[in-house]
């Protein structure tokens, strides 16, 4: 019986480590992020903030939480120095030819440039916000269940053993994606300030990934019984 726990928690380490080597950086950053976390749904909450957990590392004044991490791409400062450079001298020639309406239009395209830099820069940053590792996840788990199904056909342990087991890695994860869910509506409805340390969006979100890979391994355990529950109902039908 020991050799057959040693084995079982020999290989789930195996399958942890490789995960691991492949995702845990990206993972781990994802999961300390304080951008994008806003447990009460803002979006750039100015100071002092709608709740206890305001934080400003940037100095912009803004709730770090409530806005999308700063973009540190240099393309768009030597985009934008040709672009006064030019502004500046269509205005200097518009003013030396005695053209007064000149400056006003180049003014125009010049902030109308601008705003679309500053919108599209504000896009591309929102659209890096957090990021949930469906495919990781999902890949991990899958390989996993075949694991523990191999070694129980292979009788290193009992079948009934494979099942326990992800029964309570179905545990575990809806007990910890309706914890974080809950931890999220109280922040939200009744403004109860909870924090963690750690981003609460992002494991109620990974945890309820989980959750549903599971649930469908369950699914194909008991097929037969929901078979059974739909011909029931249409035979009453």
């Amino acid at each position: 019986m020991r050799k057959k726990i040693v084995i079982i928690i020999f290989a789930l380490l195996l399958v942890i480590g490789i995960a691991g080597t492949f995702w845990g950086p990206s993972i781990a950053l994802a999961a300390s992020s304080i951008w994008n976390s806003c447990p009460k749904g803002r979006v750039n909450d100015p100071y002092p903030g709608d709740c206890h957990d305001y934080i400003d590392t940037n100095k912009d004044k803004i709730c770090d939480r409530s806005q999308p991490a700063p973009v540190t791409n240099a393309a768009p400062k030597t985009t934008a120095a040709p672009a006064t450079s030019i502004s500046s001298a269509l205005v200097d020639s518009s003013i030396s030819s005695g053209n007064p309406g000149a400056d006003s239009s180049v003014s125009a395209v010049g902030a109308g440039a601008a705003d679309t830099d500053v919108t599209a820069g504000t896009e591309n940053a929102v659209g890096r916000g957090n990021i949930y590792y469906f495919i990781p996840v999902m890949a991990g788990f899958i390989a996993a269940y075949c694991l523990t199904w191999i070694l129980s056909a292979k009788k290193v342990f009992k079948t009934l053993t494979h099942r326990k087991i992800w029964n309570v890695i179905l545990l575990v994860s809806a007990l910890v994606s309706v914890l974080m869910g809950l931890i999220l509506v109280l922040n939200i409805d009744f403004n109860t300030g909870i924090s963690l340390p750690f981003n609460i969006i992002f494991w109620h979100v990974e945890a309820g990934i989980a959750m549903s890979v599971v649930a469908i391994f369950h699914i194909v355990w008991h097929w037969r019984y929901f078979v059974k529950i739909l011909k029931v109902k249409e035979q009453e039908k």
